[in-house]
């Protein structure tokens, strides 16, 4: 009997302690807890203020659920609190993604604008059936030409040691984040988000901008 009530009180003790390392934070009324809405990477990324921003959206150009959620994003981006900075990371876990990060390093680097970036969402899903990359290459290329960039500086950036360091970052920033799904988001290096297990996009966001004004909040004026 003693020892039954020994190994109990001890499992509830295991229990507090599990439920005081757990973060909460409200959102319009509701309870959000690490864990299960939001992870907290147990080391934070140190990022490199020069590449990244404070707000990273995780995407892919081969996602609908990111397309159909360009425009929603953009608006959002417009109501964060002044200070903070908004970025974006290819998600890289296959071949073709490889190239598709190219492309958006490539259209980044020559500041193509959200316009073209949305071309690149349709050029891209369009080449989903297919894999073989020096076919998405050529048409990615192609998209990019009639959009007033030759092929010789198209090729030049794609194969540049600056956009191989791009996609090398963002490749690595996703394993670090322990990110499989797009699309995602990766705050101040800390905490990640993915777009399920919320009933709309609007209440990802909520949260996703709950999380940045809380660490904002608790960070030296100059923290980034």
């Amino acid at each position: 009997m003693y020892r039954f009530i020994l190994i109990s009180l001890i499992s509830l003790l295991l229990i507090g302690c599990d439920q005081q390392s757990k973060q909460s934070i409200e959102v319009n009324g509701k309870i959000y807890v690490s864990g299960s809405d939001y992870s907290v990477l147990a080391e934070p990324i140190q990022l490199d203020d020069s590449m990244v921003a404070n707000f990273i959206e995780i995407f892919w150009y081969g996602c609908r659920h990111c397309e159909k959620f360009e425009p929603l994003l953009q608006d959002w981006i417009k109501q964060l609190p002044a200070g903070s900075r908004f970025s974006r990371s290819p998600a890289i876990w296959s071949e073709p993604m490889m190239v598709h990060a190219r492309a958006y390093y490539v259209a980044n680097s020559l500041q193509l604008g959200h316009q073209f970036h949305m071309k690149l969402f349709t050029r891209i899903l369009g080449l989903r059936a297919s894999s073989d990359l020096a076919y998405h290459r050529r048409s990615i290329g192609q998209l990019f030409k009639v959009n007033g960039v030759g092929e010789a500086q198209f090729n030049e950036l794609y194969d540049s040691d600056q956009v191989s360091k791009q996609v090398r970052f963002s490749r690595g920033l996703m394993k670090a984040a322990v990110i499989n799904s797009t699309p995602s988001f990766l705050i101040n290096g800390k905490y990640v988000l993915t777009a399920t297990g919320f009933k709309s996009r609007q209440e990802m966001l909520a949260l996703a901008k709950a999380l940045l004004v809380s660490e904002m909040n608790s960070q030296p004026s100059d923290w980034w």
